[in-house]
């Protein structure tokens, strides 16, 4: 059998386990990420000065990965949040001293709020 005949007629999604993710970035406030941490890890490159986190969620949509900013990052810091539901909004960049800037997210951990642990999204 070939390997296209194996796959004939499936969705990538029923095929197994996606190896890959997207990549949220922020850019208009009110943009909205919900789902649930798998990972927190170092990230270094781009316009970074600085090592900072990527954060890898499970989503409605798949996995996302995404960059929040040293900021948040300082204040999510120490905080055991792997396997939590998380809803983050953005709401714009700030102006900080020195003609630097960085995102400003609302953060907020859901979990203790939701009625199952299943991906419906019920609150009590």
């Amino acid at each position: 059998m070939k390997y296209s005949e194996m796959i004939e007629g499936k969705k990538p999604e029923d095929m197994g386990e996606s190896l890959t993710f997207n990549i949220k970035k922020w850019d208009v406030a009110g943009e909205v990420l919900l789902g649930k941490l798998l990972s927190v890890e170092d990230f270094t490159g781009s316009k970074f000065e600085t090592t900072c986190k990527s954060y890898l969620f499970d989503t409605d949509d798949g996995k996302i990965s995404t960059i929040l900013g040293a900021a948040s990052d300082k204040q999510l810091e120490g905080k055991d949040l792997i396997g939590h539901v998380i809803y983050i909004v953005f709401l714009g960049q700030i102006d900080l001293e020195g003609g630097k800037r960085c995102n400003h997210f609302k953060i907020v951990d859901i979990t203790g709020n939701l009625k199952t642990d299943s991906k419906e999204k019920v609150f009590k």
